[in-house]
């Protein structure tokens, strides 16, 4: 089992019963991401090579399964799972989860706070040239995809660069899980919205990780 300890996140400001339910489900779908790809080795479930392969990553419908399946591997006592939550001005809610992701998903989200500009720009860039080539409609989950050279490069030099400036540090082993390095760049892309929406909250005051 991994360590699992408690992890506090500061709240703030005025919330919502809307923010009530879309941080907990943003903050599940990202956590269940970086879960899979830092705890792969431990995770011995054929299942999870099986999420990875199984979409064809050519629109929304692939993120939502995806991040649902991979949240569904989580073995419960491994998943967020609330200790406490104090509503006030400054309040919490204390959490109970793998450390080490949750420090991942910080460190994630904080950098994007701090270079949020640069990092939306870099998005927007992979995206539309994504959509140039037409690889956005490519289906994306054979592991016999064969991209020409200049597509191949890319997608690679896109998803180091990336990585590198969101502070995922886990390139090499979700290029490993996928079923090839287009898959694991629209996976990365689909991690980042997820995190751009925690992102938000902080921006807004409303929490701190």
């Amino acid at each position: 089992m991994a360590n699992i300890d408690s992890y506090r996140i500061e709240i703030d400001g005025e919330w919502t019963l809307n923010d009530l339910h879309e941080f907990p489900y943003a903050y599940t779908q990202a956590y269940s991401f970086l879960y899979s790809v830092i705890l792969n080795e431990t995770v011995e479930d054929e299942r999870l090579r099986i999420t990875f392969v199984a979409h064809p990553w050519r629109g929304g419908f692939s993120a939502v399964n995806f991040f649902h399946y991979l949240y569904e591997l989580i073995p419960a006592a491994e998943r967020p799972n609330v200790i406490s939550i104090q509503y006030s001005s400054p309040g919490w809610i204390e959490l109970s989860l793998v450390l080490a992701v949750g420090l991942a998903l910080k460190r994630v989200i904080n950098n994007i706070c701090d270079a949020a500009l640069k990092v939306n720009e870099t998005y927007n860039e992979i995206y539309q040239g994504l959509q140039r080539r037409r690889l956005l409609s490519l289906e994306s989950k054979s592991a016999e995809l064969r991209l020409d050279r200049e597509h191949l490069a890319f997608v690679e030099e896109s998803s180091k660069t990336f990585a590198r400036i969101m502070g995922f540090e886990n390139l090499d082993e979700l290029n490993n899980l996928a079923p090839n390095k287009l898959a694991a760049l629209k996976m990365m892309l689909a991690f980042y919205r997820r995190a751009r929406k925690l992102k938000d909250y902080q921006d807004d005051n409303k929490l701190k990780f």
